[in-house]
């Protein structure tokens, strides 16, 4: 077996120079390129492999970023909306060389507890947390207490941790030009009823720029807001054939999900209108358009992108002491994009 002191005489270092540049990554600014350069040749050469638990003695670090999350069998939120935001943190974490690790509940702690024994046995050196699984059971006051390296995503209270969110706004803002520019001047909003900061800083967006543009608007609100797909697409059907019956000259829909879009959709195979030759539709999350037919213009929910700034912060925060100060309060968003497919196209003549 190659060890440290193999390396380091085969590079004519110190063991401390050759565990520097292998093992721990510090201080490199005060070791020249060229040394840097040979100790990696020798531990090329030899076939040297870092000792995972010697480095994590040294540096008292695991190299590993935990994510809080559900039982993926959850439907909804907890289940597979998650999956791209999870994946944009993996490949994050992989391109900063470090692991990734998916915290669940314990036998006799929550999730965010036992995320938060996972930062005090030093298994993860930073936590992300979703927010909705945060607000639960007190956890986002247990987490700001930690005084850890942890950055919440999709959270829209105030808290002193950092926060990753998405500006909704400017994708929704999008669609409603896009749909101006195709000559539509009487819009649907289809969602649930705006009793929290999601579900109205999302209409919030859609009627503002429609009043911007002089376009007439209607709301179309479900009786069930429920977080599982088939039941918001159930109720989505249902709120659209029920204004139906006073009759709607509405030539376009701008829907607060995807879930919701689909709920359209269906509505409107019922109602005898084509998409998008009599009714032009927008859905929001952009997870599955192509299940659609036409497959749907969408603003993207960017769960991804918020994955990644959330990883980006974390090890901002672990290889900065000062960061967790700096970051207090921080809070920043990705801006969603529209993507035009075939559900909206020009207004027809009514």
């Amino acid at each position: 077996m190659i060890r440290l002191r193999d390396v380091a005489e085969a590079a004519g270092v110190s063991v401390g120079t050759a565990s520097k540049v292998l093992n721990t990554g510090t201080d490199l600014d005060r070791i020249s390129p060229q040394c840097i350069e040979r100790v990696r040749a020798a531990a090329g050469k030899l076939g040297y492999e870092r000792n995972y638990h010697a480095s994590s003695l040294q540096t008292g670090r695991a190299d590993a970023i935990g994510v809080v999350l559900l039982p993926a069998r959850n439907e909804g939120l907890g289940g597979s909306f998650w999956s791209p935001m999870v994946g944009g943190m993996d490949i994050e974490v992989r391109a900063r060389g470090r692991h990734f690790v998916i915290v669940g509940r314990s036998e006799n702690l929550g999730e965010v507890h036992n995320g938060l024994r996972f930062l005090d046995e030093r298994r993860v050196d930073a936590l992300i947390v979703p927010g909705y699984i945060a607000a639960g059971l007190g956890g986002v006051p247990a987490l700001a207490r930690s005084g850890a390296p942890i950055v919440l995503t999709e959270h829209e209270a105030q808290t002193s941790l950092p926060v990753v969110n998405l500006d909704a706004g400017t994708g929704i803002r999008e669609a409603v030009k896009h749909l101006h520019e195709l000559g539509h001047r009487e819009l649907l909003w289809v969602g649930p009823a705006p009793d929290d900061a999601l579900t109205a800083g999302r209409r919030d967006a859609f009627l503002a720029e429609a009043q911007a543009r002089q376009v007439t608007t209607r709301d179309v609100f479900l009786v069930s807001a429920s977080a599982a797909r088939s039941d918001m697409m159930k109720a989505a059907r249902q709120a659209v054939l029920d204004v139906s019956r006073d009759g709607f000259s509405h030539t376009a829909a701008v829907c607060f999900s995807e879930p919701v879009a689909f709920g359209v959709y269906a509505a409107a195979a019922e109602l005898g209108l084509k998409i998008p030759a009599d009714l032009s539709v927008v859905g929001f999350d952009d997870f599955q358009p192509d299940l659609a037919l036409p497959p749907m213009t969408e603003v993207g929910h960017m769960l991804v992108d918020i994955g990644r700034r959330a990883v980006a912060l974390a090890v901002e925060m672990i290889e900065d002491p000062d960061a967790w100060q700096r970051l207090r309060g921080h809070r920043e968003t990705v801006p969603s994009r529209l993507s035009v497919r075939e559900s909206t196209g020009p207004a027809p003549r009514r």
